[in-house]
């Protein structure tokens, strides 16, 4: 191999390394399998023409992702948020103007001339104009959010991670981004986007980009206790099960209100709703033998590896309601470690 190929290789091995967090041996070992078959395609080509085809080839794939502002990191996701989708509201109600009286919902722009639902939204609730509106809705706008530890340049951080597709009316997405199965309280690699405007919380804001996927960490081993939920930017959060409806009360109008739970299972359901959710209570030690509990609900892309009697850490979003005219407080549950 010329001395200009190993320099460029080299260069293109640190590259790859550094920003997408591919290990030299597994670049290695990939260069050696593009230059295989390179000399199987163009046998008659000189040796060292030959390694500089196939150098070429490794660097016209990894171009796109060195390219890419999106950045590598190593981390342990805690919650996986229920998909939710933002536009669905928005196009039942215009639908059902354009149901009810056609030529008007068309004039007070309900509805597009060809019936199409219409962004109404002039500014989101952060008070960030919305640059769709006026626009026709596109058929789905799904969106759910991560949450989970890493570490940056030694310092131990808590990240939000959003996932979203945009389904537009007249085409269908080839990959479903919120659809990528997330792994819970394991490291894990994966590539993401540092948002431009962060959030006052202290909360790492991180957007998913086009080659975001998770994969199991290699030969990096965490305390989920000690490593994981320590993190300083989780104590506000961490609750126990009797403590939540004072905290949801005083949190109510945010829309980030994701707990950590921990407490003992004294009740299980023995299958899920017709909503595909399974339905647990936990409660605490300490608690008074009145205190009902606190109703989790996990949903059916987090399959349960927990039984009653089991001590958890349940990660959701804290939610209130009324049943039989009483007021009830829940926990709709992105994450649940069972404690050993």
């Amino acid at each position: 191999m010329s001395e200009e190929v190993k320099t460029k290789l080299e260069s293109l091995r640190r590259a790859v390394e550094e920003k997408l967090g591919v290990t030299r041996e597994d670049f290695d070992k990939e260069f050696a399998t593009t230059l295989a078959e390179t000399k199987k395609d163009s046998p008659s080509l000189p040796p060292d023409k030959q390694d500089r085809k196939a150098y070429l080839r490794l660097q016209a794939k990894y171009k796109k992702d060195l390219h890419s502002p999106a950045k590598f990191f190593t981390g342990v996701f805690i919650y996986n948020g229920a998909v939710f989708d933002t536009v669905t509201a928005q196009r039942d109600e215009a639908e059902k103007q354009f149901e009810e009286d056609p030529e008007l919902a068309i004039a007070e722009r309900w509805v597009d001339s060809s019936g199409n639902p219409v962004d109404r939204q002039e500014k989101y609730k952060s008070g960030k104009e919305n640059r769709n509106f006026g626009k026709p809705l596109p058929l789905h706008n799904y969106i759910k959010r991560l949450m989970g530890v890493t570490n940056i340049e030694g310092e131990t951080r808590l990240f939000a991670l959003v996932m979203s597709d945009n389904i537009p009316i007249d085409r269908e997405p080839t990959k479903m981004m919120t659809k990528i199965p997330v792994p819970l309280f394991v490291p894990v690699d994966f590539r993401a986007v540092i948002a431009k405007t962060q959030p006052d919380s202290g909360i790492l804001q991180l957007n998913q980009s086009r080659s975001t996927e998770f994969v199991p960490a290699q030969n990096i081993k965490v305390s989920i206790m000690d490593d994981v939920l320590s993190a300083p930017e989780l104590d506000p959060r961490k609750l126990s099960p009797e403590e939540v409806p004072e905290w949801h009360d005083a949190h109510q109008e945010q829309a980030d209100r994701v707990v950590v739970v921990r407490g003992v299972i004294f009740d299980m359901d023995e299958q899920r709703n017709n909503q595909g959710s399974l339905g647990f209570t936990v409660s605490s030690e300490e608690a008074d033998f009145d205190f009902p509990g606190l109703r989790c609900w996990l949903p059916e892309s987090i399959e349960p590896t927990f039984e009653e009697g089991d001590e958890v850490i349940v990660t959701g979003q804290t939610s209130k309601g009324t049943f039989n005219d009483q007021t009830t407080y829940q926990l709709n549950a992105g994450g649940v470690y069972k404690i050993t």
